[in-house]
């Protein structure tokens, strides 16, 4: 029995020392620790604090008993003001929210902690103390940290890119689009419902089937990436052209449930390959018109020159001929002097001179240009607006073809103004930009920042019916009646401001009358 009995003693002092050793073990990786804080007059009397305390502090509990003022020390000095705040709020009774911050550990750096607390009581009423519970969450603090961090990465990159950014929830519908993705359509930030459809109700018409598709065979494994350039409407009724690109996250079954993507604003260069389609398809009609004009006007001018000797011939044999005679002789010269003028014109037109360019003062070009129109402008009573800038730097033209230039357009204005009419010509010194290419498509050669001189002629005439605008510089176009214009005039004119690379445009003015608009490259002072 006796050996029995030692036996069992034994067996129970193994027993709890393997238990003991079971519970340190257990402590080593308790990361809670429980505290109680007892007050006198306002003051800490005495702290208890649990086990755990030296898992999450690296402090066993008797450094916490022997240094009450322990624990407000190993907190992070920046946090400390807040945790201050904490225990005066629980020393007023009040019920405070866990309040999270970083301490210092004793041998493993900085630890972020979480410290729930209640305020005690005594019989009277008066807070007596708190107890709490600490708590190591550091793990989770980095992880939300890195977590922000990452957040705030992507949303500098949303913020700093000029591309509109989309996430689609493709199980719930729900589709986040970003304010650059809603600006671009003309959409404040909470204008837009963030749904599917949202997207697919802006598609162009003509768009929505192939839109749709495209998407589809992606999400279905058809396609091995997804790039779309469709249109989605605007705000204000126009459309847009886009980009889309996106790729879809997968689940293990390969099945699409989330995909996220960017949108970029093809529009100025979907518009500008159009001009430049349009530009080769005039360059083509006009070289092959060209071409036509002058081998039209090689092969009539020898005809011409024959009827006008034949003229010089009856007028001499008939000098006394009766009045009818001499009337079908004179319309007969009136309309050989009309087509002497018009194979001059195809001349003029089909020719592309190499033409030599000086630096010449604007303004005094243009005044030596009006002062060739004299007579012209006098007769017609029209009352002139100079509006010349001064200091306008030098411009690198052929003199000659730029008066014909200002002499053709103001012509042009007198003709179609009323008796006692006004006529502005305005000049400035503007910088390309944007906003310029914008409002003047012509003008998207030009690039940003460099000087121009921008000259417009605008009448108070009935302006030009909105149909007949595109096609103002088309060559034999005309709304003069017959007889009184070959409709080569403004294609001479654009031709000769081509050869300046310069622009040219009209337009009917907001006020009425019709709005020239010339826009040529300035050149440095020192140059004149």
């Amino acid at each position: 029995m006796r050996l029995r009995t030692k036996n069992r003693r034994a067996e129970t002092t193994s027993a709890a020392a393997g238990d003991g050793r079971s519970c340190q073990g257990l402590l080593a990786f308790v990361t809670d620790f429980a505290y109680s804080v007892t007050l006198r007059d306002d003051r800490i009397k005495t702290t208890h604090v649990g086990a755990g305390c030296e898992v999450v502090t690296g402090y066993p509990p008797h450094a916490f008993h022997a240094d009450a003022d322990l624990w407000n020390r190993i907190i992070e000095a920046a946090d400390r003001p807040a945790a201050v705040r904490h225990i005066a709020r629980l020393l007023r009774g009040e019920t405070v929210p866990p309040l999270e911050h970083r301490i210092h550990h004793r041998t493993n750096g900085v630890r972020w902690v979480r410290n729930t607390a209640v305020p005690r009581r005594d019989r009277r009423g008066r807070v007596s103390g708190y107890d709490g519970l600490v708590s190591d969450v550091t793990e989770r603090k980095c992880a939300e940290l890195a977590l922000c961090s990452e957040q705030e990465r992507l949303a500098l990159v949303i913020a700093g890119t000029n591309d509109g950014i989309w996430d689609w929830d493709i199980a719930t519908g729900q589709l986040y689009f970003s304010p650059r993705w809603k600006s671009m359509l003309g959409y404040e930030e909470d204008e837009l419902p963030g749904r599917f459809e949202t997207w697919e109700r802006l598609l162009h018409p003509e768009d929505h089937d192939r839109a749709l598709a495209a998407l589809r065979n992606y999400l279905a494994g058809r396609a091995p990436t997804y790039e779309l350039e469709h249109r989605l409407r605007h705000k204000d009724g126009t459309y847009r052209w886009i980009l889309a690109r996106g790729v879809a996250l997968r689940d293990a079954a390969g099945n699409p449930v989330r995909m996220a993507g960017s949108h970029v604003d093809l529009t100025e260069r979907k518009l500008a390959e159009a001009d430049l389609l349009a530009a080769q398809i005039r360059a083509a009609k006009f070289e092959s018109i060209g071409t036509l004009a002058a081998g039209v006007a090689h092969e009539v001018k020898n005809p011409l020159q024959t009827i006008v000797m034949g003229l010089d011939y009856l007028e001499r044999r008939l000098p006394a001929a009766p009045a009818e005679t001499r009337a079908v002789l004179q319309d007969m010269r009136q309309a050989m002097t009309r087509a002497n003028s018009i194979v001059r014109e195809l001349l003029c037109f089909a020719a592309t001179p190499r033409i030599e360019l000086q630096p010449e003062d604007w303004n005094a070009l243009v005044e030596s240009s009006l002062a060739l129109l004299h007579f012209e402008i006098a007769a017609s009573q029209t009352a002139l607006d100079l509006r010349l800038a001064d200091g306008l730097p030098p411009v690198r033209v052929n003199r000659q073809k730029i008066q014909q230039v200002f002499v053709n357009l103001v012509l042009n204005a007198l003709q179609a103004m009323p008796a006692a009419g006004r006529l502005s010509l305005i000049t400035r010194l503007i910088t390309a930009d944007a906003d310029l290419s914008r409002s003047h498509p012509a003008c998207r050669e030009f690039k940003p920042g460099i000087p121009l001189v921008l000259t417009q002629i605008l009448d108070n005439g009935p302006g030009i019916a909105p149909e007949h605008l595109p096609r103002v510089f088309d060559p034999f176009f005309t709304t003069k009646p017959v007889g009184e214009g070959t409709g080569l005039g403004l294609a001479v004119v654009k031709k000769i401001v081509e050869l300046h690379d310069g622009a040219i445009d009209i337009r009917n003015a907001r006020q009425g009358g019709t709005l020239v608009t010339l826009i040529l490259r300035a050149e440095p002072k020192a140059q004149l």
